[in-house]
């Protein structure tokens, strides 16, 4: 498969992906808002628009990364907070293996005069074996 379409389906994915965590956080705001508003207090009452500042973003990663719905012994707060944490986790993988991808793309169209200079802007991103083994991929290739 073409780098350019994988490319296009992993951007796809990606939108779905953060429609969906919107979809998720709105929830999560709402159960909290009505069944823990002590928390949702001390989170600084965050909100998708209205009250969306550092603070209250922060608050949130924070409730999720570090699994304070627990605290709260909510059956639906703990789906939806570990739902999220998971697709954020797969948001940051997506993001980075889009990179990488394009970073291969590139260096494949490019003509073999620069591919010392690709191989030392990809060992900076990846394992040093790994971008040889790239560069000697993109050499064959031709």
């Amino acid at each position: 498969m073409e780098s350019e379409t994988v490319l296009f389906w992993l951007f796809a994915a990606l939108i779905v992906m953060v429609v969906v965590w919107f979809f998720l956080i709105r929830l999560l705001f709402s159960h909290l808002e009505a069944k823990h508003p002590d928390k949702y207090d001390e989170m600084g009452r965050p909100s998708l628009f209205s009250n969306s500042n550092f603070a209250t973003n922060s608050a949130t990663l924070r409730f999720l990364v570090r699994r304070e719905h627990r605290e709260l012994n909510d059956r639906y707060a703990s789906m939806l907070s570990d739902v999220m944490l998971g697709i954020s986790k797969c948001l940051f993988c997506l993001v980075h293996l889009s990179e990488l991808i394009d970073q291969r793309a590139n260096l494949i169209m490019r003509p073999n005069n620069s591919l010392q200079a690709d191989k030392g802007k990809l060992s900076r991103h990846l394992p040093s074996h790994m971008a040889r083994q790239l560069v000697v991929a993109a050499e064959l290739s031709r």
